[in-house]
Formats: C-alpha cells, structure tokens, sequence
C-alpha cells in the first residue's frame, strides 16, 4: 500500500504535542515520530487488507469455478493455427520467396517469422510455419539459398537489445508442414532495433542495419570458427535515417559489398581485411532528396528510389546518366519498393500509389562514361501502395516476370 507510509508518519506528526521549551525543539520532536512510527496500525489503516474490489471480483466469480476450486494448469495447451497481416506500415525488403516455384514466401508479423506455403498439392490448403524466438516485434528479414540449395533466414527485431536470429527453412512434404532450425543468435551491438538485413550473395556474411544507424557485419559460414560472431562495425550518418540496403557488386564474384541510403545520401560499405570502407555517393542534384529504396543493377550499378519518384542510377559512387524507354516511370510518387534480379538484369519498382513497373535493365558505356537503359516490361496497379517487392529468385529475364511469381505487398492508405 504506497499510502500506507504517508498515512502513518501523517498520524505521527499530528500526535505529537508542540514544545514550548525552544531549546529542545527538533530533538524532542524527532524522538516523537520515531516513537509514534513503531505502534501499531490503527483502524484506519486496516482498511486495504479487505478492499472494495476485492469482494467485487470475488461476485464475479461463477459458481461452478468455486464449487471445482481448481487451480491446476488445464489440460488442453493452444497452437497457434494461423496469423492474419504483415507488417509492412514501417519496414522495407521484409518479404521474399523461399523456393522455386514462388508457392512459399517468408514475412514476419508481431515476434515471429513467418512461412506461408500456398502450393495447391497441399490437401489442407495453405499453410503457415512459425519460428518464435523472438522476443520483440520484427522488422526486419532477409533470405538467402546458398550453392547447396539451403534455405537460410535471417530476422532482427525491436527492443533495447535486439537480436538478430539466423535459422535455417526446410520445407515439408505432403500435408506435412515445414520446419526452422535456429542455428545462433547475434545480438550486442544494435540498439533500439535492426531495420535492414542483407546476405552476401555466398551466404557468408550478414550485412546488419540498426535503428541506432549503426552497420554491422557478422559471420554466418557454417562450420568456421568465427561462425555467428561479428566481424566488424561501424557508425551510418549520424544525422540522417538509414532507410534501405541491398547487395552492390553482386555479379563481381561474390564480393562482400554493400549499398545503403536514407535522408539525403547514399553509401557504400565494402569488407576488406576484416574492416569496412565507408564511401559517401556522389549524388549532385539529388543530395538534398530523401532515398527510400535501393536495388543492386548488372554492370557494378546501383538503382536509388527518391521520396520524389526518381530513380537514381550511381557507379562508381557517382550519379550516372539513366535512360528510360517505354513508360514515364513512376512520376512524383514516391519508390518504396524495388527488387532486383541476382544478375541485376530485372528490375521492379513500386510507388505509393500502387504503381508497379518491370524493367529489363542493360549496362551502356559513353563518352560521359557507364549508363544505364531501363526499358519497361510490363505495368500493374495494386490497391494502396507498395512497400516491398519480391520475385522467385530463378527469374534471370525480364520477359518471364510478368508471367512468374510475383508478390508486392500493399498498405492502405493512411500509412507511411
């Protein structure tokens, strides 16, 4: 009872009879209250051990459950069968497809990362797979299948210390579910939350992103000695949100580069003897615009999606020239959402207003230097607007994407 305190030294000052002698005032005084503190409680402040709610909590208590007076745990435990929604209001680059055939895609929802399988050969219809380690919300996930056809996913989450979990997909058969198998945790670093999560395209490093515009990079070789430690960090700009990040340099071999972008710039990260190389891009006119998206293209090239609906093409950390043929590309709407190919061959943008554009990207050289010719595919609108796109991995040519699995998730309007 915090009243309790309050109301017993406030009986002791009121007992306590007023010194006439000055000279023995503030002694006497606290001799007073110390002797008043050590009685007993009175009648009044026996009045919390039975409180009124007390016994009204006790009438509501039906009859039955008092006459069994059971307090044993029951004997039925509940399964989750199916989470409805998709966080997608605040995160992008959160939604892939975890096969070939496009019919199993990975999402996350509240603490958990999700499977949902949408084969039509399951005889029970569609089907959701759940890893619930988690301790907070996610926000982030990304996926990867390595040269040996392994599925592996990583997902970070919100929180003071958040924590990224690694875990592998294996997909089920028949009416059979799949399963995830944890294979570590990383966390330590990131505080406040991990907004980004990128593999490298080995499936050896885990390029991390947190809401503290930290960048970390972690280990993730299974069977090294370094598996699921950090390998190093580093501080994003201080000043300006980080808001997306993608593989760079993909076709190169593999090499361990990474592209970021957020309030007024663009950065690229690349690993090298265990350290990373921060370079600023280079963006001239588009330095002051806000960059919500960024997507790996063919030729060492990378494509930036502006709150203004640009889409910035930079080399070599500078702005090249971008060539657009076939459609006006997506106006003054802003690009939440682009996907690109593992070649860098297809590109897929969405705006927000619900706009989708397929482009078959190619790599030209000038004069001026390197430039990049988007030519449009194919174009859809979706209710809302996009704020994450994915399409089946295996798709090496633009021609095919309009006829492949294809998924861009919307929000309704309202969001940000």
């Amino acid at each position: 009872n915090r009243q309790h305190v309050v109301r017993r030294l406030l009986e002791a000052l009121a007992t306590v009879p007023v010194q006439e002698n000055e000279n023995a005032g503030a002694k006497e005084v606290t001799d007073t209250v110390g002797v008043s503190l050590s009685k007993g409680p009175s009648g009044g402040d026996e009045w919390m051990a039975n409180p009124a709610w007390k016994k009204t909590a006790e009438r509501m208590v039906p009859a039955l459950v008092k006459a069994s007076n059971n307090s044993s745990k029951p004997a039925s435990s509940l399964e989750l069968e199916w989470v409805h929604g998709y966080r997608g209001f605040d995160c992008r680059n959160n939604i892939a497809y975890v096969n070939k055939t496009g019919s199993q895609v990975a999402f996350s929802a509240a603490a958990l990362g999700i499977v949902q399988d949408n084969s039509t050969q399951n005889a029970s219809g569609r089907k959701q797979s759940y890893f619930g380690e988690h301790g907070d919300d996610v926000l982030s996930l990304a996926t990867l299948t390595t040269p040996s056809g392994k599925t592996l996913i990583a997902s970070g989450e919100i929180g003071k210390k958040p924590a990224i979990y690694l875990y592998s997909w294996q997909p089920g058969t028949g009416s059979q579910g799949g399963f995830f198998t944890s294979l570590c945790c990383l966390s330590g670093f990131h505080t406040k939350g991990v907004t980004q999560l990128v593999f490298s395209a080995d499936g050896k490093v885990l390029f991390s992103v947190g809401a503290d515009y930290t960048v970390a990079v972690y280990n993730t070789e299974e069977g090294h000695k370094s598996f699921g430690k950090m390998i190093t960090s580093s501080q994003g700009p201080k000043s300006s949100k980080v808001l997306h990040a993608a593989l760079y340099g993909a076709a190169s071999g593999g090499a361990n580069a990474f592209i970021t972008c957020g309030e007024k710039h663009a950065v690229t990260w690349q690993l090298e003897k265990g350290s990373l190389k921060q370079t600023e891009c280079k963006l001239t006119t588009y330095r002051n615009k806000i960059m919500l998206s960024v997507a790996y293209l063919a030729g060492g090239m990378a494509v930036l999606g502006s709150a203004e609906g640009d889409l910035v093409v930079v080399a070599n950390d500078k702005v090249v020239p971008a060539i657009l043929q076939g459609s006006a590309g997506h106006g003054k709407k802003a690009i939440n959402a682009i996907w690109s190919s593992p070649n860098g061959d297809v590109l897929v943008t969405g705006d927000r207003g619900g706009k989708v554009i397929t482009w078959r990207v190619e790599a030209a050289s000038s004069k001026e230097g390197n430039t990049a010719m988007l030519t449009s595919c194919a174009e859809f609108e979706i209710s809302g607007y996009a704020t994450s796109i994915s399409v089946e991995g295996g798709l090496n040519m633009a021609s095919n994407v309009s006829a492949g699995p294809a998924v861009a998730t919307k929000t309704t309007k309202g969001g940000p």
